[in-house]
């Protein structure tokens, strides 16, 4: 609690009284279609509190089938949250420990989900760290397949068992050079997840200039086409959600111009808060 208000009293009070407006994504109603993205609340310690900043959603995590020093938190770490204090649309990013053996990938996900279905209004499978991006090599497609599909399945038999329905949507790291549709695009529209977070690498994330280059327009604009591209291809059938890069109201729009249903920030908000989640938010 102390940590949220420490970081709600960086920003105007003109944040809290925002009129934004709604929009139905995956089957949710977000208040607006900017949220904060996982890596931002690790270990979910703010949670829901971010949307009284004006946010629609919060993306918490990643979190793990076991604790990571200095990485993640155990899964098992969500039962000691608050994270019901408002009805900010809550997002948990589940992925794979580091050392996770192969056999192992479906079953630590698995019990992942399970552990997040009650906090969560949707979940997403992390994809984009080193453990998770071996199923998306040309070779694994066929363990990629059985991965998803297990884990659609297990999404399903959690709904009858519980009666409610949490989206899954998929987390995957695409570079904006990107020109053909990744199997796992394909994949995600045949097994019909809810929705796809397409993180987007500009392709210079070591390098000191890194926020310069997210300002150049050629930058924005090919992230932009390739967002398209994603959309086109899935035809509204996956929502899909875009971070990466975002700088700016500007680059919002841009994005929702280009399909994105929703946008989310993490670096952005550290460089260009409060004047971006102002200028979003109010917009819509």
């Amino acid at each position: 609690m102390s940590h949220w208000l420490a970081f709600r009293h960086r920003f105007n009070k003109a944040l809290l009284n925002t009129d934004a407006n709604h929009i139905e994504v995956m089957g949710l109603n977000f208040s607006n279609r900017l949220g904060i993205a996982a890596g931002f609340d690790r270990h979910g310690t703010t949670g829901r509190y971010l949307g009284y900043l004006g946010f629609g959603h919060a993306e918490i995590g990643t979190f793990t089938r076991r604790a990571q020093v200095g990485q993640s938190s155990s899964i098992d770490s969500l039962t000691k949250r608050s994270l019901k204090q408002s009805s900010t649309i809550l997002g948990v990013n589940i992925g794979l420990n580091q050392d996770v053996i192969a056999k192992d990938i479906i079953d630590d996900f698995k019990y992942c989900l399970e552990q997040a279905w009650s906090h969560a209004d949707y979940i997403t499978l992390n994809l984009t760290n080193p453990a998770a991006k071996a199923l998306l090599a040309p070779e694994h497609l066929d363990n990629l397949k059985q991965t998803l599909c297990s884990l659609k399945r297990k999404q399903i038999q959690l709904f009858q068992e519980s009666r409610r329905y949490v989206p899954l949507t998929v987390k995957i790291s695409l570079s904006s050079l990107e020109l053909q549709i990744p199997p796992i695009i394909k994949l995600l529209s045949e097994l019909s997840f809810d929705g796809v977070i397409l993180a987007i690498d500009s392709g210079k994330s070591n390098s000191a200039n890194m926020v310069r280059q997210w300002l150049q327009q050629e930058q924005q604009a090919r992230s932009c086409l390739l967002i398209k591209h994603v959309c086109n291809y899935l035809d509204g059938k996956v929502a899909v959600i875009s971070v990466g890069g975002i700088r700016s109201q500007e680059h919002v729009q841009q994005r929702i111009a280009a399909g994105a249903s929703l946008v989310q920030v993490h670096t952005g908000l550290i460089y260009n808060a409060p004047e971006l989640i102002l200028n979003n938010v109010i917009k819509g």
